[in-house]
């Protein structure tokens, strides 16, 4: 498996924000999106394989992973999370939606697809997180979050390194508007930490 990098921090957005957290950032995207604040992604990576990858995490103290990219569905990751949960991690994927059968034994996805016209609804997740600006066609969001039964998050999209404000009193009033969403703000870059 391809990937960019570790890390432990907490988790910034969605349903755990505040969780610490080690994250494994997979390398590489099936996406250009020009609103893409993580870069390194797309830059260094190193092949490891689940044996390196639970040496490399076995000193946080925590249990709780989130795989993120990237893309983590490029990559067949049913044997790497079927082994993490084996040695008791809590496992969360932050997805596009690409191939949702590679990642499917996860304890937690986080589906975040960045065009609202490929919205997969048959896709099975436990969050749906929406990257939100001032032209987005809110009506569409609205229409694919009626009735359901799980949150969706709205996001307001960031300038690559730092937070957009305007998008972030506009998704404030979308949710005020609208109590069925919920605001997910990226809560590292309000704290300034990785």
């Amino acid at each position: 498996m391809k990937i960019s990098g570790f890390f432990y921090s907490i988790q910034g957005e969605g349903s755990f924000t505040g969780q610490p957290a080690i994250f494994i950032r997979f390398y590489d995207c099936n996406l250009s999106c020009d609103f893409c604040d993580e870069k390194a992604h797309h830059e260094d990576f190193s092949n490891y394989t689940t044996l390196e990858i639970l040496q490399e995490i076995c000193h946080y103290p925590a249990k709780f992973i989130v795989l993120t990219g990237g893309e983590p569905s490029l990559y067949n990751l049913i044997p790497l999370i079927t082994t993490l949960k084996e040695q008791s991690y809590y496992v969360c994927v932050e997805t596009n939606g690409y191939r949702p059968e590679n990642i499917a034994p996860a304890d937690w996805i986080t589906y975040s697809p960045k065009d609202l016209d490929r919205f997969d609804e048959s896709f099975t997740v436990n969050e749906v997180k929406l990257v939100v600006n001032q032209n987005t066609d809110i009506d569409r969001i609205l229409k694919l979050a009626q009735d359901k039964s799980i949150p969706f998050l709205i996001q307001p999209e960031a300038f690559k390194e730092k937070l957009n404000w305007d998008n972030i009193r506009f998704c404030v009033s979308l949710v005020k508007k609208h109590p069925h969403l919920r605001l997910s703000l990226q809560t590292h870059k309000l704290i300034k930490i990785e």
